[in-house]
């Protein structure tokens, strides 16, 4: 399998097998932050679609760092697991949330500004990232995304670990990988300048078309994001997005 110049050349190879998504308005291109978000571009500008972002952070492993439970931001909605619920109203543990969100929030503003969480009711995603390792971070981004109630969600990317392919599989509606390499790595090989964007370059990306459309419709900037409570995982999550760290209360048996 051929290697990528760069996250953009990814992307740009990427739109190609999209092409039968063009100009619908019907789907909304989903980049993972951050690396998934220099490819969602690419897709998104040469298909002609509305883009969007979905960024994660882990807030506990549980049981090691392969079944992390996350929170995020999926197309403006923050999204906050539901296996956290028996530790909310819980004042350490609200005071990390609290934190590990901080950090999310301050990139969210400053990416959507006044802009509205979009409505993913009924759309089929193109869900982007750069590649797919352990499968940990997409398996956690479809689970989320898919409390928003799409009606499919196409998980793409331009290369892909082959021990993750049955999985991935099962979960999303359909998956684009341009290649499944029997020995994978890390996504980083597979690409000749494995640059993710800075803080920077990021928002100097995002701040431009397409990533909100004209239909866009503005909420002032003071307005809180909703939060939604997203389905317990069926396999374990994500990869580290957050260095946070917290030690749950011990678990109240339910009555």
């Amino acid at each position: 399998m051929k290697r990528y110049e760069d996250l953009r050349d990814g992307g740009r190879a990427l739109a190609a097998a999209l092409t039968s998504y063009a100009n619908r308005n019907d789907v909304l291109v989903l980049g993972i932050v951050r690396g998934g978000v220099p490819a969602a571009i690419e897709v998104a500008t040469r298909l002609e679609l509305p883009l969007d972002l979905l960024h994660l952070t882990r807030l506990l492993a549980p049981r090691g760092p392969e079944s992390a439970i996350c929170a995020g931001y999926v197309a403006g909605t923050r999204i906050v697991d539901e296996a956290l619920e028996a530790h909310r109203g819980d004042a350490g543990f609200e005071a990390y949330l609290a934190e590990a969100f901080a950090r999310l929030d301050a990139r969210e503003q400053t990416v959507r500004g006044a802009h509205a969480p979009r409505d993913l009711a009924n759309k089929t995603i193109l869900l982007i990232d750069n590649g797919i390792r352990s499968g940990s971070t997409m398996r956690s981004s479809i689970r989320l995304t898919r409390r928003l109630g799409p009606s499919s969600i196409i998980a793409a990317v331009p290369v892909g670990s082959a021990e993750t392919r049955e999985e991935i599989e099962s979960l999303a509606d359909e998956v684009v990988c341009l290649g499944w390499p029997e020995t994978f790595g890390n996504a980083g090989m597979w690409y000749s300048k494995f640059n993710v964007p800075s803080d920077e370059e990021f928002r100097s990306a995002v701040a431009k078309p397409p990533l909100f459309d004209p239909d866009t419709k503005a909420v002032p900037p003071s307005a809180p994001h909703s939060e939604t409570t997203a389905a317990p995982p069926p396999h374990s999550t994500p990869e580290p997005r957050s260095r946070a760290r917290y030690t749950a209360p011990p678990r109240r048996t339910p009555r």
